[in-house]
């Protein structure tokens, strides 16, 4: 790793801005402040200590050891902590590559800090991290998460059972093939278990069900699902979080397993392969908010499957091989607020499709049904509570009023994408509350002013990739979104059209690639595609051109321009051209020759060139360090070492414009990281 000014200033800009923490750590650098807590000369950034230290408001210490250090900075790094007089209670270990050893026996104790929480990550070695069964001596009775994740572990540590305060545990994404019930034993408290990124095939009976307390468990991505698993989860009443996500031959959920998981509140199960939904599958979910079905290969819902899930919030079911829905097939979802059905393969809703949830449906995301367009009268009947609707890349046509009209309360509407080429004046005009508007990528090429003025909330609209004709009808748009823009300064409101750079005009040609918030509207002209044309029309003279001189130009020498490789060599010149102005002799300036690869008439020597090139190399290599180091840094940052719970992508324009995280749902406790698909 490199250890110079330029990439710890680099550091420092990534950095700044962050909140200084009270009682910096005296030669241990707070990864938070480290403007602040590096003198940027030689000497001390020679002797920087690549381990961090992170002041928390408790008055505890973190410690956070980066690329290229090692374990002998760690302990350098405690010992500046209680030089200081204060306490340690968490080390991250993020690619860290050890030796052979490990963590060796009585490594912990030896540090001397009664650590709460340990995360070794990333490893960098190629062989896989070997673990004394002494490491975490010492730390029996305080350590509370524990993390080993990416290290290519092939069984799990003996050292883990010693830690019987233990309550989060995570070997997500190592080697292992077996699971034994004593491998865990003795781990009474322990809450959550990630034990998904595995080649797990079988587990032993006893294994999983001996955890009264455990409420998380986390077995998908790659581990093998067979019925060893299903026994075991349906002896897990305590569990409130089960992710199966990405797992290994799940193509169905064997009946009676999950009926005993009264308590269950989120069931994962993305990126598997089950093809049917029944009305068994889902029995005695009582409690169950949040499912997760996306990316399966599910064609069919048996009627009434979900009827069980009287509780269920949030349904994804994108992703999928649907290709129609009806009102059976979501009754009883008698709380559901979101529901995703998008990326499957509809191509028509029926009457009433959404009726048994239309008291509470807020959410209705239909993106990327890409054969979609056919509406039955009353399709979205009764969804007066609905906020947001997501009709984009679908092969939608026109937007009816109709459809829209029991959508008192909608907010936010998309169509970006789709056949749309006409909206009529009145198309929103049942939605008053309608405050995000996206009409990009649509194939509308103008659009009525009227539109816009009959949404009085309107606070972001999307116009881009469309083929707008800016002539004088299309001016009363532009006039009007320059207009909000102008009322919204004044008020103190919010407007702003998204994607400006990108929303230009195709025609008239004249204003071909325009953007057309920077056209005066009042200059605009009536549109007339027969007179449109790429060339201006041909104007007329009466005078007569002279005749050009028959030497007006120099012939044009073709050397340079086609070069032919003669058997023989051309003879180097004895002395090379010059030319005399104003009693100052000059090389002459040859474009032949510069193009056939002579020399050029700047007189620039050779070893001016070798060094210019030296310096670019360095300024490039420089900037490639720098770069490097900043991204290092700023994932360090970012992770906060949580264990998140796939969350699905209901409505994921609609969340990010309302401040809403999408994504990865982030629990309480310090573990890892659950991507999903």
């Amino acid at each position: 790793m490199l250890r110079c000014p330029l990439v710890i200033a680099a550091i420092a800009v990534v950095l700044a801005g962050e909140a200084a923490h009270a009682q910096p750590i005296p030669g241990c650098a707070d990864i938070d402040n480290l403007e602040a807590s590096v003198n940027f000369d030689a000497a001390d950034v020679q002797n920087l200590l690549l381990c961090f230290c992170q002041s928390g408001a408790d008055g505890f210490v973190g410690i956070n050891c980066l690329y290229g250090s090692t374990l002998d900075d760690l302990v350098r790094a405690v010992g500046l902590v209680k030089a200081a007089n204060r306490t340690v209670d968490r080390i991250l270990l993020n690619h860290v590559e050890f030796n052979e050893t490990g963590l060796d026996a009585g490594l912990f104790e030896r540090i001397g800090a009664p650590l709460v929480d340990i995360t070794i990550g990333l490893c960098s070695q190629n062989a896989p991290l070997n673990v004394h069964p002494d490491a975490f001596k010492g730390l029996e009775s305080t350590l509370k998460n524990l993390s080993l994740f990416e290290c290519q572990i092939e069984q799990v540590p003996p050292a883990v059972r010693t830690l019987t305060n233990l309550q989060r545990l995570s070997l997500f994404k190592n080697r292992i093939t077996e699971l034994s019930k004593k491998d865990l034993a003795g781990l009474d408290k322990l809450q959550m278990l990630n034990i998904g990124g595995n080649f797990l095939v079988d587990v032993e009976p006893g294994t999983l069900s001996q955890f009264k307390k455990l409420d998380t468990l986390i077995l998908g991505e790659h581990n093998y699902m067979n019925e060893s698993f299903f026994k075991e989860v349906s002896q897990m009443p305590a569990l409130e979080i089960l992710d199966l996500s990405k797992a290994d031959g799940l193509n169905e959920i064997p009946t009676g397993t999950l009926s005993n998981l009264t308590n269950l509140k989120q069931l994962l199960v993305s990126g598997c392969s089950l093809v049917n939904l029944t009305s068994s599958m889902f029995a005695g979910l009582d409690n169950l908010e949040y499912l997760d079905l996306r990316v399966n290969l599910i064609e069919r819902i048996e009627p009434k499957s979900f009827s069980p899930l009287k509780k269920v919030k949030r349904l994804s079911l994108a992703g999928n091989y649907l290709t129609s829905i009806s009102a059976d097939d979501f009754t009883g979802l008698d709380s559901l607020e979101e529901l995703d059905i998008g990326w499957n393969e509809l191509k028509s809703v029926p009457t009433g499709a959404f009726q048994p949830v239309s008291k509470t449906l807020t959410i209705l995301d239909l993106r990327h049904n890409t054969g979609l367009n056919d509406f039955q009268p009353g399709a979205l009947a009764g969804l007066e509570k609905v906020k947001a609707l997501n009709l984009s890349d679908t092969a939608l046509s026109s937007l009816d009023p109709q459809l829209l009209e029991p959508l008192k309360n909608l907010d936010f509407i998309d169509v970006t994408g789709t056949n749309v080429s006409v909206l009529a004046n009145d198309t929103f005009v049942h939605n008053p509350s309608l405050r995000i508007l996206s009409l990009g990528r649509t194939k509308l090429t103008t659009l009525p002013v009227k539109v816009l003025e009959s949404v009085p909330k309107l606070e972001r609209i999307d116009l881009s990739g469309n083929e707008w004709i800016c002539d004088d009808q299309f001016g009363g748009v532009i006039d009007y979104i320059l207009g909000q823009y102008r009322s919204s300064a004044e008020a103190g409101r919010s407007f702003f059209m998204e994607n400006a750079n990108d929303t230009t005009c195709d025609r008239p040609y004249t204003l071909e690639d325009e953007v057309i918030t920077g056209l005066d509207p009042k200059s605009l002209q009536p549109y007339d595609a027969e007179k449109d044309t790429t060339t201006p029309p041909p104007t007329t003279t009466t005078e007569k051109p002279e005749p050009e001189p028959s030497n007006a130009t120099s012939p044009l020498t073709t050397k340079g321009l086609l070069v032919i490789p003669s058997a023989e060599p051309e003879p180097e010149p004895s002395a090379e051209p010059t030319t005399t102005t104003a009693g100052v002799t000059r090389p002459a300036y040859d474009i032949n020759n510069v193009a056939a690869g002579g020399p050029a008439a700047s007189g620039e020597s050779s070893t001016d060139k070798v060094t210019l090139t030296v310096a670019i190399v360095v300024v490039v290599l420089a900037s490639v360090t720098i770069l490097i180091i900043v991204a290092v840094v700023c994932y360090v940052k970012k992770q906060k070492h949580t264990d998140i719970v796939t969350d699905t992508e209901l409505s994921t324009t609609y969340k990010a414009k309302n401040g809403v995280v999408n994504g990865d749902q982030i629990r309480d406790g310090k573990i890892d990281q659950v991507q999903s698909r």
